[in-house]
C-alpha cells in the first residue's frame, strides 16, 4: 500500500482535506517530498489522531525510508535508514498478593502517589498511581510469579526497538500480541510496548 494510498484513507476516516491538499501533487516526486518533509514533522500520536492505525504507521515509516534515501555520485538511490524513538515508559510493581488494592495504598503511601481509580487501566489486577507530568507510570500489578519490579520502555517501532536492543545483549523471552517481554543481559525482564505515555516523543531518544 503506497503512502498516498494510506492518506486518502486516512482522509476517508477522519476529514483532513487542507493537509491532504498539502501532501498531494501531481508530479509524484513533488508529492514524495511533501509527504517525507510531514512524516519528519508529526509524532506517532498525531498519525493516530490523524486516522491512521498502528499498522498503517509501521507502513508510512518503511516507504518514508526508501522515498527519503539520498543519491550517490553515479546517480542510484541508496536508502535511508529508518529511525525510531523510545523512552522510558513506567515502573510496575509486580505484587504477588491477595489483594491488588492492599497492595496499591502502601505503593501509594511510600511514593506518595495516590491510587488513581479513575484511569482506564485501573481495573482487574492492575491499580495505577497519580502520574505527574512527564514522569513515568508507577503501576501496581497482581501476579502469580514472585514479586519483583520491572519496567516498561515505549517505542514508535516495537521490532525496531527489539532488533535495537537484541543488538545490546537482550533476549526475547515472549511475544505478546500488544508487547515483546525481554530479558536483559543481567537478568532482569521488561518490556518493549506501544506509546502509553502523552507528549510522546518528547524526552526520548532518537535511534537512526
Amino acid at each position: 500500500m503506497s503512502v498516498l494510498r494510506i492518506v486518502t484513507l486516512a482522509e476517508d476516516r477522519k476529514p483532513t482535506s487542507s493537509l491532504v491538499r498539502r501532501l498531494v501533487h501531481p508530479n509524484r516526486d513533488t508529492a514524495k517530498k511533501r509527504i517525507c518533509q510531514w512524516l519528519s514533522e508529526i509524532g506517532y500520536l498525531q498519525l493516530l489522531q490523524f486516522g491512521l492505525t498502528p499498522d498503517d504507521i509501521a507502513i508510512l515509516r518503511e516507504e518514508r525510508a526508501s522515498l527519503s534515501g539520498a543519491r550517490t555520485s553515479t546517480g542510484t538511490s541508496v536508502k535511508a535508514k529508518p529511525m525510531h524513538h523510545s523512552r522510558l515508559c513506567a515502573v510496575l510493581i509486580d505484587c504477588k498478593s491477595a489483594d491488588v488494592d492492599e497492595a496499591a495504598r502502601f505503593w501509594a503511601a511510600a511514593l506518595g502517589r495516590p491510587v488513581d481509580l479513575e484511569h482506564p487501566m485501573s481495573r482487574g489486577n492492575y491499580r495505577m498511581l497519580e502520574t505527574p507530568p512527564d514522569e513515568p507510570v508507577v503501576e501496581i500489578q497482581r501476579v502469580e510469579h514472585e514479586s519483583r519490579v520491572h519496567i516498561d520502555i515505549e517505542t514508535d517501532d516495537i521490532p525496531a526497538e527489539v532488533r535495537r536492543l537484541e543488538k545490546l545483549g537482550a533476549t526475547v523471552a515472549d511475544r505478546r500480541e500488544r508487547w515483546v517481554v525481554m530479558q536483559a543481559p543481567t537478568g532482569q525482564r521488561f518490556c518493549v510496548v506501544r506509546i502509553q505515555r502523552p507528549g510522546f516523543p518528547k524526552n526520548a531518544n532518537r535511534w537512526d
